[in-house]
């Protein structure tokens, strides 16, 4: 049994287990920010960019409130910027006063606030925020 080789795939397409790794070399390697971060076109979705964001947001947003977070991330950061211009560029905010104005926006204020800062739309430094200019 030493010297039987294990094979995977199709009837019609079988290599060895061995090699099977060798099909896309460093493919496991990639990090996973690196994949989520990967170009998407917008003609996928049939709209120029500025149309696609107004659709965004007025599918997640009702009389200014937040329906829903978003789980595309294209669209979470459409969603995630809208609500990152109600702070004051240079500005330091406690987490107490963030969650204030993220309640208006929605009741799940950790998500909101860890995406501001996830999405390098604010930093946080000693439970101190601010909005990071671009």
């Amino acid at each position: 049994m030493y010297g039987a080789a294990i094979m995977v795939g199709t009837a019609s397409a079988s290599i060895p287990l061995h090699h099977a790794g060798s099909l896309l070399p460093n493919a496991l390697d990639r990090q996973l920010a690196d994949v989520v971060h990967l170009p998407q076109s917008e003609s996928a979705s049939g709209l120029d960019g500025d149309a696609y964001r107004k659709k965004v947001l007025q599918t997640f947003f009702r009389r200014g409130r937040l329906v829903s977070i978003p789980a595309q991330l294209k669209k979470r950061q459409i969603i995630l910027e809208k609500i990152a211009q109600e702070f004051e560029p240079g500005r330091q905010y406690t987490e107490s006063e963030v969650n204030h104005l993220l309640l208006d926006f929605h009741d799940d204020i950790a998500t909101l606030r860890r995406g501001l800062v996830d999405h390098g739309l604010m930093e946080r430094q000693g439970g101190i925020y601010q909005h990071k200019v671009s």
